[in-house]
C-alpha cells in the first residue's frame, strides 16, 4: 500500500510526531509512506527525526519531502503554488491513500486528492480550530468549508471523543475516534536523577511542569499564576512561541524556562506533576509520555484534556471555571499522596496498534473502491 501523508508543518507539535510514528509503524507492516510537510513558522523549532529524504518520490515514494509553499495562514498565491506542487506529486506517485493532518493541509489536500481520483482520501482532526482561535467571520467560514470537505473525504478521524463531539456540533459527522500514535521510549527510559541533574534541580525539590507551545490556547499565564500560589515548589516551562515574553521576566531560581526542545520526553521524569491549563486540546501527547514516565497529569476539565487525563487513571481534572485555586489544591493533593498513572493510556496510543487499525480501514475502503 502506498500512503501519501500531508502535514502543514514539521514542528515539535503532536501531529508531526504522530506522523513520524506512523511512518515507522506502517513500514513495519510493509507499507510505504511519503510524508509531505510544509515549512515551520519563523518562531518554531523543527522536529528532528530519522526519516530518509525522498529524492525520487515517483520511483521510490518513501521518506519525507518538503513543500516550501505550504505553511500556516491564508496566502492565496503561495497556497495556489502548494496545491499545484501537491497535484504534481499525486500524479507522479499515484498513491493508494492520501491522508491529511491539520487544517491547512486538509484544506489544500483533500479536495485535490479526490478530484485526481485517489482511491482513499482520509483526514485526521488533531484538535478543533472551529472555535476559540479566529474572529467570528473567519470561524464561520471555516466551519462551512470543513463541512464540505468532510463530506468529500472517505475517512474522517478525530484523536479524541471530545474532538468528535465538537465536530458533530458543527454538523461534521461520520467521524471515527482513533487515538494518536505516541512513541514513549524516550519518556519510559528517562531517569529522574539524571533529568534533575540536567535541569539543575535539587533531588528533593517538588517540581511542577508545563510542556507546550506558548500560545493563548495553552494558557501558560495560568501556569505562571499557579507558580505564585506555590512558592516552595520549582516550576519548569518547556516550550516556546509568541507568549515567550510572558515567561522570560519570571525566570529565576524557582522558575526554569527550557524553550522549545525535542528533549522534553526525556526530561519529564524530573517532574512530580504535569499541569495542563489549556483552554482545549485535541489529545495532548505529553499526557501519554508523562504516564510512561510515571508522572501524573492535572488539568481543567475541557475537551481533549478530559480524554487524556481520564485515560491515564492517575491524574486529576478540575472544573474549567474553578480558576487557579482548584489547580493549586489538586497539585497539593498529588504532593501529599503521589499516585502515578498506569499504562492504560500508553497501550491505547501504541503506534503499532494505531497503524494497524488505520491500515485495516484503508484496506476496507480500497476494497470498496475496487
Amino acid at each position: 500500500m502506498k500512503i501519501l501523508r500531508v502535514l502543514t508543518r514539521p514542528n515539535l507539535g503532536g501531529p508531526m510526531r504522530q506522523a513520524v510514528c506512523l511512518w515507522h509503524a506502517h513500514a513495519a507492516l510493509g507499507h510505504s509512506t511519503l510524508l509531505v510537510t510544509g515549512r515551520c513558522d519563523p518562531d518554531e523549532a523543527e522536529l528532528a527525526h530519522d526519516l530518509p529524504l525522498a529524492s525520487d518520490p515517483a520511483s521510490d515514494p518513501n521518506g519525507t519531502l518538503t513543500l516550501q509553499e505550504l505553511g500556516r495562514g491564508i496566502h492565496p498565491f503561495r497556497d495556489r503554488s502548494a496545491r499545484q506542487r501537491l497535484a504534481q506529486l499525486i500524479r507522479a506517485v499515484r498513491p493508494d491513500v492520501v491522508h491529511t493532518h491539520t487544517s491547512k493541509a486538509g484544506l489544500i489536500g483533500r479536495g485535490l486528492a479526490r478530484r485526481l481520483g485517489v482511491p482513499v482520501v482520509a483526514h485526521t482532526y488533531h484538535g478543533i480550530v472551529l472555535r476559540d482561535y479566529f474572529p467570528v467571520p473567519v470561524t464561520w467560514g471555516l466551519r462551512w468549508v470543513e463541512r464540505r470537505l468532510a463530506r468529500a473525504t472517505h475517512l474522517n478521524f478525530a484523536v479524541s471523543e471530545s474532538c468528535r463531539r465538537e465536530l458533530a456540533e458543527f454538523k461534521i459527522r461520520d467521524v471515527e475516534v482513533v487515538p494518536p500514535a505516541v512513541d514513549v521510549r524516550a519518556a519510559r527510559g528517562s531517569d529522574r536523577a539524571a533529568a534533575r541533574a540536567e535541569l539543575g534541580i535539587d533531588a528533593d525539590a517538588f517540581v511542577v511542569g508545563f510542556v507546550g507551545r506558548l500560545v493563548r490556547v495553552k494558557r501558560v499565564e495560568v501556569f505562571l499564576e499557579l507558580a505564585r500560589e506555590i512558592p516552595d515548589a520549582t516550576f519548569v516551562v518547556c516550550g516556546d512561541g509568541p507568549l515567550r515574553d510572558v515567561v522570560q521576566p519570571l525566570v529565576g531560581p524557582f522558575l526554569k524556562w527550557l524553550g522549545a526542545t525535542d528533549r522534553a520526553p526525556s526530561l519529564l521524569a524530573a517532574f512530580d506533576v504535569l499541569v495542563l491549563p489549556s483552554r482545549r486540546e485535541g489529545f495532548p501527547l505529553v499526557c501519554v509520555e508523562a504516564a510512561a514516565a510515571g508522572v501524573p497529569c492535572i488539568g481543567y476539565d475541557v475537551p481533549g484534556v478530559h480524554d487524556a487525563v481520564e485515560a491515564s487513571h492517575g491524574g486529576a481534572l478540575v472544573p474549567s471555571d474553578a480558576g487557579v485555586e482548584a489547580l493549586r489544591a489538586a497539585v497539593e493533593t498529588v504532593r501529599a499522596t503521589p499516585a502515578p498513572p498506569d499504562d492504560d493510556i500508553v497501550d491505547l496510543c501504541d503506534p503499532a496498534r494505531v497503524a494497524s487499525y488505520l491500515s485495516d480501514r484503508y484496506a476496507t475502503m480500497l476494497g470498496a473502491h475496487d
